[in-house]
């Protein structure tokens, strides 16, 4: 912006622009978002680790005709779930830098995918910490990752990030 452009706005009345970057609180919810979606990384790949105690825990808890049929089913089981926590993982961190930018959309996207991922943290708590010693850290990183989460989604829908969004969208 010139000076230029600041005499023809006092001149013609014409408005400001809308600020160019985002209000901290969005600023901080990328960043917490970001956190977010490498401690859920780092909890797929200990699932990746201790993917033979998981199915063995699946295993038991699968109503199947025989053993064999019991761990086929709890492996694929196990092996579609970690695949759709690492798809989640990948998807919040892309979906975060895009929200800077200022898109709405992706911000309710953001917070659905982020919502699903808490879910099944939660849901999944359980499997993590019967597993032991590394189930419980991976148990521990799930927790952390669904409270930032929140933390995050409730920063980029205060009222600072709501005007900015409105903003970049009209």
């Amino acid at each position: 912006m010139t000076a230029g452009d600041d005499e023809r706005r006092r001149t013609t009345g014409e408005q400001a622009l809308p600020a160019r970057l985002p209000p901290r609180s969005v600023d901080t919810s990328v960043m917490l978002w970001a956190v977010a979606a490498g401690l859920a990384l780092v909890s797929v790949l200990l699932a990746l680790v201790l993917l033979d105690e998981l199915t063995a825990r699946g295993a038991g808890q699968v109503g199947a005709s025989t053993p064999a049929g019991a761990e086929s089913i709890a492996r694929t089981a196990t092996v579609f779930g970690i695949a759709l926590r690492l798809g989640l993982a990948c998807a919040l961190a892309v979906l975060a830098f895009v929200m800077r930018g200022g898109a709405n959309r992706v911000r309710v996207a953001l917070a659905t995918v982020g919502a699903l991922w808490v879910v099944g943290a939660l849901l999944s708590l359980d499997d993590a910490l019967a597993v032991g010693g590394l189930g419980m850290v991976m148990g521990l990183l799930r927790l952390c990752s669904a409270g930032l989460m929140v933390a995050a989604t409730v920063l980029m829908f205060r009222a600072p990030a709501n005007a900015y969004f409105a903003s970049r969208s009209g």
